[in-house]
Order: C-alpha cells, then sequence, then structure tokens
C-alpha cells in the first residue's frame, strides 16, 4: 500500500537521496503492518521491479519513522525521482483501521553533501488510508456423483455434489438452493428427506448435516437450505452433498435429479465466485425396485410323543429333548378329546 510519494526534481547538478524520516498517524497499531518501505522509482508509477531503499519492520506503531540501511540513490541532473514510502499490511490486521503520513519537513529528506532544497516546506500530510478486509475467492465447480441406481426404502442417496475451493481469505456459507429435476413423484421420496451436507471430500463419510431437512417438492421446484453460517478457511477446499430418501413404494424406473445452479443461489457473506456459472446440472438417479427376502424356520417340534391312551395329536410347538421325550414348556392336544396328551417335561 503507498502511503505517500515525493517528487525529487533535480537541477543543476547530480544529487544523491540517503537518508529519510516520516511521521505516521492513524488509528492503526503496529500489529497490522508487517513493515514500511522506502521505494525508488524513475517514474511516477510504481513497479514490483523498482528498488528498495529501506525496509523497516520494527517500531511500527504511530509515530515518527527513521528508516534505516538506508541504500543511497542517485538522482541525475535534469531528471525527476520519485520515493514512495509504503506499507505492507498484516493478513490480520483490523478492517476500519486508518493510517496516513504526516507532514514532512524538508531536513527529513536527507542527501549527500549541500543541497538547496526549494518547494512547500513541510511537504503536505498524504491522504487517510482504511483497512478494509480481504474478500474472500471461492472456486465453484461441479461434483456431482455419476448416473445410477437408488433402491427404494434407501436414505441418503447423494444427488448433487458442488466442490468449493476457498483462497485469499475465510468465507462463511449462508444459504444455498437447488432445484429438482427428474421424472419422480412426490411420494416416491420420503417425507423432508431433502438434505444439505458438507465435507473435506467428496463423500458422505464423515460429512455433516447443514440446517434441516427440507419438504419433498414436485420436480421443477426448489428447496433452500438458510440460516446457515459455515465457515470454510482460506486454502481448504469443502463439497456441498444433496440427498434424498427413498419411499419403500418409490415407483421402480422414476429419476431424481438436481438441476443447474446458478452462483447466485449459493450465498457467502462476502466473496468473489470464480468458475462456470451455472454449475452443471446432476445426472439422473433412477429408483430400483428391491427384491424382498423371506426367512424361514421352522417353530414346530423335531419329534413328539403321545398319550398311550391317544394317538392323534394336533402340533403346538414343541421340541425334542432326546430319548423321545418332549420337553417344550408348551403343550400337545389330543385331536379328538382335547385333553393333554404331553405335558411339560415329559410324556404321558
Amino acid at each position: 500500500m503507498v502511503l505517500q510519494r515525493y517528487d525529487l526534481a533535480v537541477t543543476s547538478a547530480n544529487a544523491t537521496l540517503n537518508g529519510l524520516t516520516v511521521t505516521t498517524a492513524g488509528t492503526y497499531s503496529a500489529s497490522d503492518l508487517v513493515n514500511l518501505k522506502v521505494r525508488y522509482s524513475a517514474d511516477n508509477i510504481l513497479d514490483v521491479g523498482d528498488a528498495t531503499l529501506s525496509t523497516k519492520t520494527t517500531g511500527l506503531g504511530a509515530g515518527t519513522q527513521v528508516f534505516p540501511s538506508f541504500t543511497s540513490q542517485t538522482i541525475n541532473n535534469g531528471t525527476t525521482g520519485y520515493v514512495f514510502v509504503t506499507a505492507d499490511i498484516s493478513g490480520s490486521a483490523t478492517p476500519g483501521n486508518t493510517i496516513n503520513i504526516g507532514t514532512t519537513a524538508f531536513s527529513d529528506i536527507s542527501f549527500l553533501g549541500t543541497v538547496n532544497k526549494t518547494g512547500t516546506d513541510p511537504v503536505p500530510a498524504a491522504g487517510v488510508k482504511t483497512f478494509a478486509a480481504l474478500v474472500p475467492s471461492i472456486a465453484i465447480s461441479a461434483a456431482s456423483p455419476a448416473a445410477g441406481n437408488i433402491n427404494q426404502n434407501s436414505t441418503n442417496n447423494v444427488l448433487y455434489g458442488v466442490q468449493l475451493n476457498v483462497t485469499v481469505n475465510n468465507a462463511t456459507l449462508s444459504s444455498a438452493t437447488f432445484t429438482t429435476g427428474g421424472t419422480y413423484q412426490v411420494s416416491d421420496l420420503k417425507p423432508n428427506s431433502f438434505k444439505l451436507w458438507i465435507n473435506s471430500s467428496n463423500s458422505l463419510s464423515g460429512a455433516t448435516q447443514l440446517g434441516t431437512a427440507q419438504a419433498i417438492v414436485a420436480s421443477g421446484n426448489t428447496i433452500t437450505f438458510s440460516g446457515l453460517s459455515e465457515l470454510i478457511n482460506n486454502g481448504s477446499t469443502r463439497y456441498l452433498l444433496v440427498t434424498a430418501d427413498v419411499a419403500y413404494n418409490g415407483a421402480a424406473g422414476n429419476t431424481v435429479s438436481i438441476a443447474a445452479t446458478p452462483f447466485s443461489d449459493i450465498i457467502f457473506v462476502s466473496g468473489t465466485k470464480t468458475g462456470t456459472d451455472p454449475v452443471a446440472a446432476g445426472n439422473n438417479q433412477t429408483i430400483a425396485a428391491v427384491t424382498p427376502l423371506v426367512t424361514i424356520t421352522q417353530t414346530g417340534p423335531i419329534c413328539i410323543q403321545c398319550c398311550q391312551w391317544c394317538k392323534q395329536c394336533i402340533l403346538i410347538s414343541m421340541e425334542c429333548c432326546g430319548y423321545g421325550k418332549c420337553c417344550s414348556l408348551k403343550f400337545i392336544y389330543c385331536k379328538y378329546s382335547r385333553y393333554l396328551c404331553c405335558q411339560r417335561f415329559g410324556s404321558q
């Protein structure tokens, strides 16, 4: 950040600049700055390649700044040299704090030998600079799953994915809106089962749900996850994943998808969004029928004994304990008389 510029027009003979003292002012604190520098240019535009004459890294709080280890700079006769005072601002500088260079006396601009200085003494103060928060940059791209099947009576099926790469500064996601697509009917999906997740990988494993699950809407309508405050740190990548649950009787062959999503529907507290706008639509996920699984087990006895006077019994639920004995706690009844035919822990 350029804080002040001094234009030094030299005539009569070459002049050599060998020192500079300035006074800083404002509401800033020393921790807001990384350094103060004196730079030199042969024109009135400061370029990356222009010389650095001195760098000050300590005692940066408001007040007198004497630049150390100053590299002498010769300005040729008949030319104008341009001296810039700059500041490198810390990434943790407090937004809203201010800094400026106050008036500079001619005596604080030092030259080698005797030099006659003309102009307005002191040099007027420079304008006030206000620190602004760095605006995060968010690169947005598609990260949806390939087309596939989603089974009846299944949960958290990933329909759509968005990749977010954050640089420059932290970003905070505040809401996201998506438009559904496909041939599905509302009854194909479980109620209130549209969900939004965030993860550091493109997977539901370890993902965190954002906001509340949303009601199922007809195809072509929007779902909005609002009231979010999800911080994404500078230098990190996150994935947004949209999921839905399929009802046990979801119609096999119907499809569910998410349409293309404009950047304006992915809202951050602040930030510059880059990438292809809109984010590409997701692929169709097709509801697949599930074959029922029926497990059959035996509940009747393996062997029985009947009463000596009753040869036919109705089997209720008996188990054989060995040696031809019936050991169930339940009983066998005579088919004709309904009397007990075989009782607990033995037979009659």
